[in-house]
């Protein structure tokens, strides 16, 4: 049988070659920002497990910050099998202390979007969720998904010795998250095995959220891993498969 050596490839083989080829791409390790520095644009890809009990899911998980002059916008896309997204953006302006949000939002498929304002002026938060329950600001403050950048870019969480202490406000309330260092040990994450420091956030009062994030300096101080828990005992693992900053 005569074999046609411009014959194209069977599509069940070009198309996990392909995937291969851009993730390997992808896996890079990124040409990190100078201290201080905020980049224009990163972007991180996480491969995502969401678990509760025996029953498991996988998925995908963007984080993409862009930076225009003093302004910045955060946003994160999950998905899980054509099944379930959500959105999580973020928006503010960055000063002296590194990032200061001015929206948050949340958006659940089959759910309407939670939206958490930050009058800096007035020093309150306000959120659509529970109008007549503000919150005053408070220095440092983030929100859940600019925390991430803050803790990497400006707060250097991959080197700090000590627990690191911020506010953080959510769809509802804002609340204090305390993160113990937990030490450094390898994790196994799709771009390879990779030396972290490990912070977990230490639970006060009625808040049985969980969170682990592992940071890693050659990574950029970027989170290779993070770990969350909820208080149903529901797990969402989120592993690192690429970064890009510019």
């Amino acid at each position: 049988m005569r074999t046609d050596r411009n014959a194209s490839a069977p599509a069940f083989l070009v198309a996990p070659l392909l995937l291969a080829l851009a993730v390997a791409a992808h896996a890079q390790v990124p040409t990190c920002p100078g201290k201080d520095e905020w980049p224009a644009k990163l972007r991180l890809d996480y491969q995502v497990t969401a678990s509760r009990g025996p029953f498991s899911i996988n998925g995908d998980s963007v984080l993409s910050f862009e930076r225009t002059g003093q302004a910045y916008s955060i946003t994160v896309d999950t998905d899980a099998v054509g099944i379930y997204h959500a959105r999580q953006t973020s928006r503010g302006a960055i000063g002296p202390d590194g990032l200061q949000p001015a929206e948050y939002v949340e958006t659940r498929t089959g759910k309407s979007a939670q939206t958490t304002t930050f009058d800096w002026a007035a020093k309150v938060v306000r959120f659509s969720t529970a109008p007549d329950s503000p919150a005053p600001t408070e220095t440092g403050l983030q929100d859940r998904v600019s925390l991430l950048v803050q803790l990497a870019l400006r707060l250097h969480a991959a080197t700090a010795e000590g627990p690191l202490e911020i506010p953080v406000a959510g769809a509802r309330a804002v609340g204090p998250y305390r993160l113990l260092r937990r030490g450094v040990e390898t994790v196994k994450v799709p771009v390879g095995e990779v030396e972290a420091a490990q912070f977990e956030r230490a639970l006060m009062g009625d808040d049985h959220d969980r969170l682990e994030a592992w940071f890693s300096p050659r990574w950029c101080g970027l989170p290779v891993r993070l770990r969350y828990v909820d208080k149903n005992g529901g797990v969402i693992d989120h592993r690192l498969r690429g970064a890009s900053v510019e």
